[in-house]
């Protein structure tokens, strides 16, 4: 199964990468570069409505666990990333 991770670099997503590597096609998603052996990586922003595309077309299951926590980063940018990104 082709499985996207969003949020692949992150507590919650690279414990779970860690889980499905071997026994899914596991395809990363974060705006940080990733040193994970994966099926495929995107690195980018969820508010790219291109790159987003990109990463989702052809996979079976979208998992979305990327988000902002920083709150020093503002209520806008945390909205953008959270609210709008999710959205996306």
């Amino acid at each position: 199964m082709k499985i996207l991770i969003t949020g692949c670099n992150g507590f919650l997503g690279s414990k779970l990468v860690e889980k499905l590597k071997g026994k899914h096609e596991v395809y990363g998603f974060d705006r940080n570069p990733s040193n994970k052996k994966l099926a495929g990586f995107y690195q980018g922003d969820l508010n790219n409505i291109e790159t987003l595309n990109k990463a989702c077309a052809g996979k079976e299951i979208i998992i979305h666990l990327a988000a902002l926590l920083d709150e020093s980063a503002g209520k806008q940018k945390l909205f953008e990333v959270n609210a709008q990104g999710t959205e996306n």
